[in-house]
């Protein structure tokens, strides 16, 4: 899961929100709006979090995170990553919950009351 550590030490960098990261600006001139320019307050979920590592960066930097994963093993071990870090940051704020590709509607099913602003993903493709 090497692309996780890439994509946490990304998102550790981006202290203003991601509205100022400059891979984003981009996206903004081209006259899409980007949703918040602040952490606070924003709900993110993490898709085949592995071991939720970005998922854990995004909660300290003030985001609601979901990290997910579908298979057991990997589950019971981003629960123990999830439990141990959400005691430095809002408890509330991070948590791991499974959740399988082509789930009909992940929203119900990881509870959310809105749809996530921000969507991570990192090593999620897979060639056989």
């Amino acid at each position: 899961w090497e692309a996780s550590f890439v994509l946490a030490e990304w998102l550790s960098r981006q202290q203003a929100g991601l509205a100022c990261a400059e891979e984003l600006k981009v996206l903004h001139s081209q006259g899409r709006q980007t949703r918040w320019r602040r952490w606070a307050g924003t709900l993110g979920v993490e898709l085949g979090s592995g071991l939720g590592l970005p998922s854990i960066i995004a909660a300290h930097m003030g985001t609601q995170m979901v990290a997910t994963d579908g298979d057991s093993s990997v589950l019971r071990l981003l629960s123990q990553n999830v439990q141990r870090n959400a005691v430095r940051v809002d408890p509330v704020r991070l948590r791991a919950e499974a959740l399988l590709w082509g789930t009909p509607d992940p929203c119900d099913e990881l509870q959310l009351h809105r749809m996530p602003d921000l969507l991570l993903a990192s090593d999620v493709v897979y060639a056989s």
